[in-house]
C-alpha cells in the first residue's frame, strides 16, 4: 500500500509505503497543501470512561471492545484508563477487571497502555479535592503503593497526587523512576510543587480543575505549576472545564508541554437527558455536551466529550493550525512518558489520515486493519 500524505510533525509531504503492517518506506515528496495529514495515533492519558463503560465499576468487556472500536473510528488509538480515589482493596478490584479485560482482548491488549491512578493521595481540602471521597483519601505510601502496583502487573503507568504531603517526597523519589508522577487536585504552595519537580514529577494533571473556587490572586498553586518550565500539563478542553483564556495563556506558558485530556466519564457518547451515576447522584447531559448536577446546575459532573472533540474545541478556539493540535496528543506525550515517536521506517503502521480542510478523520489503521 502507498500512501501520500503531510507528516504531522515536519509539516511536509512524503511518500509512504507500507509492506506486511510496517512502514517499508519513508520518502519526501513535492509538498502538497491538499493531502491528509498523517498522524500517529491520538493518546488519552485520562479516560475515566465512555459511552455507558465506567472504569470505575466492573465493567462488561464485551462493551468495553466496542467503546475501543468507536474511539478508533476518531483516531484515539491509546488510552490509559483512570480509576480514582477509594479504598485499597476497591482498587485492587478495580485494577484488576482492567488488568482482565487486557489479557482477555487483543484490542485492549494494543489500546490499553497503562493505568492513570488519579488519588488517593491527593488534598482532602473542599474544591480541590473534586468529586474524589473524602474517606478514602490518605498520605502517600510507597509501600502501600507498591503492593497494589504489584497486584495490578505493573500496570500503573502514572500516578496523580499532591505534594502537599510531607509524605509525597519520598513518595516521588522512591517511585518516579518507575511511573510518571503528576500534581493534582492540590493545595500545595510553591515550593512543595518545585520540590515535587526537582524529585522526579513531570505532569500536572487537569490544570485549572480540581481546585478550590476561591485562591489568593498570587501566589497560588496553579500559578507555581504555570511558572515551572519542567512540568508539562493536561488540560480539559470541552469547552466547559476551562475559560478560552485560561487555555490561552496555559498553552503559552506550557509551550511544547501542554497535552489534551478528555478525562471523561461514561456518560460521554451517550444522548442527552437525566441520569444518575455512582459519583454525583443525579445529572443532566445536554446537547451541547455539558453534563452537571441537576440539583445544582452550576456545578460540573464529569467531561461527556471525547479526546477527539476536546482536539477540535481547541482547534477552532485557541490553536488554529491543526498540526499543532495534533502535537498536543502525540509528540508532547511522547516527550512526557520517555517514548519515541512511531511514525519510521521498519515500525508498525499504525496511523490516523486526516482531512486538512473538513478536518474529517478519514482511516485508522491499528493492527493492519482502517478501524473507519
Amino acid at each position: 500500500m502507498e500512501i501520500k500524505a503531510t507528516h504531522y510533525k515536519t509539516q511536509k509531504s512524503y511518500r509512504f509505503v507500507i509492506s506486511d503492517s510496517k512502514f517499508s518506506e519513508i520518502e519526501e515528496i513535492e509538498y502538497d497543501k491538499s493531502l491528509p495529514i498523517l498522524s500517529p495515533g491520538f493518546i488519552d492519558l485520562q479516560i475515566n470512561g465512555y459511552n455507558g463503560v465506567d472504569f470505575n465499576d466492573n465493567f462488561n468487556f464485551n462493551q468495553a471492545n466496542i467503546v475501543l472500536e468507536e474511539l478508533l473510528k476518531l483516531g484515539i488509538q491509546q488510552i490509559y484508563p483512570t480509576i480514582i480515589t477509594n479504598k485499597f482493596n476497591k482498587l485492587v478490584e478495580l485494577g484488576e477487571n482492567i488488568c482482565e479485560w487486557v489479557d482477555s482482548s487483543p484490542l485492549a491488549k494494543k489500546m490499553v497502555k497503562g493505568i492513570h491512578l488519579e488519588g488517593p493521595y491527593i488534598s482532602t481540602k473542599d474544591g480541590a479535592k473534586g468529586a474524589h471521597a473524602l474517606e478514602f483519601i490518605k498520605a502517600p505510601d510507597i509501600e502501600e503503593f507498591k503492593t497494589l502496583r504489584n497486584n495490578l502487573r505493573q500496570l500503573i503507568k502514572i500516578v496523580t497526587l499532591s505534594p502537599e504531603w510531607k509524605e509525597a517526597i519520598p513518595f516521588i523519589e522512591a517511585l518516579h523512576s518507575e511511573v510518571t508522577i503528576a500534581i493534582g487536585h492540590t493545595t500545595a504552595n510553591g515550593n512543595e510543587i518545585n520540590l515535587a519537580v526537582e524529585k522526579g514529577a513531570r505532569l500536572s494533571t487537569h490544570l485549572g480543575n480540581g481546585a478550590e473556587a476561591m485562591l489568593p490572586r498570587h501566589p497560588n498553586y496553579i500559578w507555581s505549576q504555570l511558572a515551572n518550565d519542567e512540568l508539562y500539563a493536561s488540560v480539559i478542553a470541552d469547552g466547559f472545564h476551562l475559560d478560552q483564556n485560561i487555555l490561552k495563556v496555559i498553552n503559552r506558558a506550557k509551550n511544547g508541554k501542554l497535552i489534551l485530556v478528555s478525562d471523561s466519564v461514561s456518560l460521554a457518547g451517550l444522548p442527552a437527558g437525566n441520569y444518575v451515576q455512582a459519583i454525583g447522584g443525579n445529572v443532566t447531559l445536554t446537547e451541547e455536551g455539558r453534563l452537571f448536577l441537576t440539583e445544582s446546575p452550576q456545578y460540573l459532573a464529569g467531561c461527556a466529550k471525547n479526546l477527539w472533540q476536546c482536539m477540535v474545541y481547541f482547534y477552532e478556539h485557541i490553536e488554529p493550525n491543526i498540526l499543532n493540535v495534533i502535537s498536543l496528543v502525540t509528540t508532547n506525550i511522547y516527550s512526557l512518558m520517555r517514548e519515541k515517536d512511531p511514525i519510521y521506517v521498519g515500525n508498525k503502521a499504525d496511523f490516523v489520515l486526516i482531512d486538512p480542510y473538513t478536518l474529517e478523520i478519514k482511516a485508522s489503521y491499528l493492527m493492519g486493519k482502517d478501524w473507519c
